[in-house]
């Protein structure tokens, strides 16, 4: 069975959701919708300082299994508690992967590589503090109860190593590491103008995939989960060699181009 279909599908087995508000804030989708999204995060973040929270963005969409997913396991009691008590958190619409890519790069994220994409900032200094660990929130939906109330408790503590806070051996590192994931970025970004239009024909209209149109959304979905996963692991290699005073040659792998490129 098809891989979007299979997906996609889960989303039969839950009830529907309503009709989205524009600044989506029943409970079933808080999604925001509205055009100043940016003024909403500068709220948010102006309450996080206030009340020593942090910042908590989702970017994610009503048809994703893995958004929804995230959303009942945020709507359980205990987890909510934690939500409210340490976060102030932020709802984005990606609608069919065509927003929220101001919101992304104002953190420092070139890109969302997939949806939910799950970003604990800093107020203080506006910082992504949560970039090594992000990748397991695309697949939300498969993440036990209990490692989301870990997860959470423990951002919420979180806080900058005093060692590396300004090494400038570690900044070149990451420098080179951004330059890497805002090239490839540009090649995701493009690669969603061309399949974004495609997933929401099947979802507003019930137009089916075509083989081709399939093989490449498979073909996106390992390049942007390599992408994010290498450079994470570039990240945490780089952290590593500053805080035992080793040499650190990063090596960027070379990609192939995409099948329509």
């Amino acid at each position: 069975m098809r891989i979007f279909y299979v997906l996609l599908s889960a989303l039969l087995f839950f009830p529907p959701l309503g009709s989205a508000a524009e600044h989506g804030e029943s409970k079933s989708d808080p999604f925001y919708r509205g055009a100043d999204v940016q003024l909403e995060i500068d709220t948010k973040l102006a309450l996080a300082k206030r009340e020593n929270k942090k910042l908590l963005l989702v970017l994610g969409a009503q048809w994703c299994h893995d958004t929804q997913g995230l959303m009942r396991n945020f709507d359980k009691p205990e987890l909510q508690k934690t939500l409210q008590d340490h976060y102030e958190v932020v709802f984005v619409d990606v609608a069919y992967l065509n927003k929220g890519f101001d919101v992304s790069k104002r953190f420092g994220l070139p890109i969302y590589y997939g949806t939910p994409t799950v970003m604990v900032v800093d107020p203080e200094t506006e910082t992504l503090i949560n970039r090594p660990s992000m990748t397991q929130w695309l697949s939300a939906d498969t993440v036990s109860y209990q490692q989301y109330k870990n997860y959470f408790a423990q951002m919420s503590e979180y806080t900058a190593d005093a060692e590396l806070n300004g090494n400038k051996r570690l900044a070149d590192y990451l420098s080179q590491i951004q330059q890497y994931e805002e090239t490839q970025a540009k090649r995701i970004k493009l690669a969603y103008q061309r399949l974004g239009p495609v997933l929401e024909n099947y979802q507003e209209n019930g137009v089916d995939f075509t083989e081709k149109e399939d093989n490449e959304w498979r073909e996106l979905a390992r390049f942007r989960y390599g992408v994010q996963k290498r450079a994470a692991e570039f990240r945490q290699q780089a952290r590593d060699a500053v805080k035992n005073h080793q040499e650190l040659e990063l090596s960027f792998p070379s990609h192939k181009k995409f099948s329509w490129e």
